[in-house]
């Protein structure tokens, strides 16, 4: 979904550090966000992807570097 919002010129962020039942969070907290997003209890929250539009948009120079690079084949590095 982040890949597809790029592409869009969507900004977003992911946001995994939530409180959750598995984090033993703050009860209150999950409770909020489970009936803002209206999640029963058999569902488990376990991150948010926010999405919208930059005021100011700004260009990056992203470096990458080739997929010989970083991909192995039976072989660790």
């Amino acid at each position: 979904m982040s890949l597809q919002a790029e592409k869009s010129g969507v900004g977003c962020c992911i946001i995994g550090a939530l409180a959750n039942e598995m984090t033993k969070g703050d009860e209150n907290i999950i409770k909020e966000l489970k009936e803002r997003l209206n999640l029963n209890d058999k569902q488990i929250l376990l991150t948010l992807l926010t999405l919208g539009y930059e005021k100011t948009p700004k260009e990056t120079n992203k470096i990458r570097k080739e997929p010989a690079e970083v991909i192995f084949y039976e072989r660790l590095s």
